[in-house]
């Protein structure tokens, strides 16, 4: 099942956060936990912008910039708390991964891996 998603992550004050159009709730959970997991692998991640689709590393990701749409228009957004976000997920993304510097979050939960690896 492919699901629209937010990807946000803190970063001392800040909340920074992008879209992720495609992947599977089992497919994002389990790249998120083997590929990002310091804060350096998620800054680079999240410095890609909206993404269509999350890979093992940011270069192999397919973000809309590499498209040649407009950075303006798929930027990171920046905000200072999650509430920040709401809109966007009320807007039917509903599926939203934090990372809070130590570890993942899906809805608000903890991250699990969803494979036996």
């Amino acid at each position: 099942m492919t699901t629209r998603s937010i990807i946000s992550a803190k970063f001392g004050d800040q909340i920074v956060s992008t879209y992720l159009h495609n992947g599977g709730e089992e497919q994002v959970n389990n790249l998120l936990l083997d590929f990002y997991q310091t804060e350096d692998e998620v800054k680079e991640l999240l410095g890609e912008g909206d993404l269509s689709s999350l890979a093992e590393t940011p270069e192999a990701c397919d973000a809309y910039h590499k498209r040649g749409e407009a950075w303006e228009n798929i930027k990171p957004v920046i905000t200072k708390h999650l509430n920040g976000l709401r809109p966007k997920l009320d807007r039917g993304l509903g599926s939203h991964f934090h990372f809070d510097g130590a570890a993942w979050t899906y809805n608000g939960r903890p991250l699990k891996r969803t494979y036996g690896g």
